[in-house]
C-alpha cells in the first residue's frame, strides 16, 4: 500500500460539528498475547483481547485524540507534526506509509517482522478548524 491520501468522504454538517467520513489504513497484529490495532497516520494505537477489542480500544482513542486537539485548537498543527499536508482549511493530505515508516521505526517493525493485516476503515474526522 503506498502513495499519499487525500481526505475525501462524505461531508456531514450539524450540531456544531462538521466532519468528513473517510478511509484510514488500519493495521493489526497479535504480539505476546495482545490484539494490536494502529491508525500510522494519526500514531494512534488501540489494544485488547481480540481484534474487535483492538479497534474499538482504537475508536475511542482516535476520538479522544480529535476532541482534545479541538478543543485546544491544536487539531492542524498535530497533523502538520505528524506529516500531513494541510491546504488551506478543507484539504487535508495524509503521509505516505513509506515515509511514515522510514520516519518510525516501530511502524517499520511491524511492516518488515509481524504478521498483520490491514484494512481501510472508516472515520469520522472534524473539518479542520
Amino acid at each position: 500500500m503506498s502513495g499519499h491520501g487525500i481526505l475525501q468522504g462524505k461531508w456531514t454538517s450539524g450540531s456544531g460539528k462538521d466532519t468528513i467520513e473517510t478511509f484510514l489504513p488500519i493495521y493489526s497484529f497479535v504480539e505476546d498475547g495482545i490484539n494490536y490495532a494502529i491508525c500510522p497516520p494519526l500514531d494512534i494505537t488501540g489494544y485488547g483481547n481480540s481484534e474487535p477489542e483492538a479497534k474499538g480500544s482504537l475508536g475511542i482513542m482516535i476520538g479522544e485524540f480529535f476532541d482534545y486537539t479541538i478543543k485546544k485548537r491544536t487539531f492542524l498543527s498535530e497533523l502538520t507534526r505528524l506529516g500531513w499536508t494541510v491546504k488551506k482549511k478543507k484539504k487535508l493530505i495524509a503521509p505516505a506509509i513509506e515515509e511514515i515508516a522510514r520516519k518510525d521505526p516501530n511502524f517499520a517493525d511491524i511492516l518488515n517482522n509481524k504478521n498483520y493485516t490491514v484494512e481501510q476503515s472508516p472515520i469520522n474526522m472534524p473539518i479542520a478548524v
